[in-house]
């Protein structure tokens, strides 16, 4: 897990790379403003080593948002994008199943996409799902091929969540109680909650606040990377988080996708790049991910 662990770290600084570079509105600093940024957010501790298979997802994931980018920005067509994207995010659920939370944001896409012609939509919106459940199933074939291939023995099993044995937080009260259990909206749900948002670094989005009202105009794109993000960021709400730092690897990697989207808004509303170097570098200096390298380290 350690070797593979690093390699999906590489993976994801290239995905990383292709994404920033994909909004060519921003300029070069802005670009670098974006990576230093992200670098501040304690997700980066998995790139250190401690593996986790629920962040393996993540670039896939990546990779497939940016082909449904290329599918929604193609005004032709762009049919391959759109298998791609498919393909990947079955392929990211297949390292982790909580990537296919994102996966009806790749159903949405054709509705994106406007028909040639108004006697055509039926035809289109066929030809377009009949390509995603197409490369759904080249996924499936293919891994069930593989195993049987190799000879392993597949085997259907996921591990309990939390102290109480239940992956998803009750929505009615229990006997058992955080930080053993967590019910929805009870004192513990906020805590548990609150410290998953304070130690994954997202306060940042504080020292911005004044930034929220401002206007950016933003692409189908963008609203399309949010869904992606918004999918993901579900499964911190309603996981059942019951071994508070502990378990710091589950609970880092699901806000990640919607972080993206929070930098790429606010890079948007800054004008003077040199005030946010400022604020960003001070934010670097506190940032939760050294005591989390030391963690990492100490283990």
């Amino acid at each position: 897990m350690v070797y593979t662990g690093k390699l999906m770290g590489i993976l994801f600084i290239f995905s990383l790379f292709f994404f920033i570079n994909s909004f060519t509105a921003f300029s070069y600093k802005k670009k670098l403003l974006f990576f230093v940024l992200f670098l501040t957010f304690a997700f980066n501790i998995l790139l250190f080593g401690f593996p986790e298979f629920r962040y393996y997802s993540l670039p896939f994931l990546m990779f497939s948002f940016l082909a449904a980018k290329k599918y929604v920005d193609d005004r032709e067509g762009g049919l391959k994008y759109l298998i791609v994207s498919a393909f990947l995010a079955v392929l990211a659920g297949l390292f982790h199943g909580t990537a296919y939370f994102s996966f009806p944001a790749v159903l949405l896409l054709p509705l994106f996409k406007r028909p040639d012609g108004e006697n055509k939509k039926s035809v289109f919106y066929l030809k377009q799902y009949s390509a995603i459940f197409l490369s759904v199933g080249i996924v499936f074939i293919i891994f069930f091929s593989l195993i049987k291939l190799f000879g392993y023995d597949l085997r259907f099993n996921t591990a309990v969540g939390g102290f109480d044995g239940r992956q998803f937080i009750s929505f009615l009260p229990r006997n058992i109680h955080f930080p053993d259990a967590v019910n929805f909206l009870e004192i513990g749900y906020f805590s548990s909650r609150g410290w998953i948002l304070f130690i994954s670094g997202s306060f940042t989005f504080l020292l911005f606040i004044s930034n929220w009202r401002k206007r950016v105009s933003l692409a189908t794109s963008d609203f399309i990377l949010f869904l992606f993000g918004l999918s993901q960021f579900v499964i911190v709400l309603f996981w059942g988080f019951d071994n508070g730092i502990n378990e710091f690897d589950l609970y880092l990697v699901p806000p990640t996708l919607l972080y993206l989207f929070l930098i790429r808004y606010l890079l948007a509303t800054i004008t003077s790049e040199k005030s946010a170097w400022k604020t960003i570098c001070i934010f670097s200096l506190f940032s939760p991910l050294y005591p989390l390298l030391l963690k990492v380290i100490e283990h």
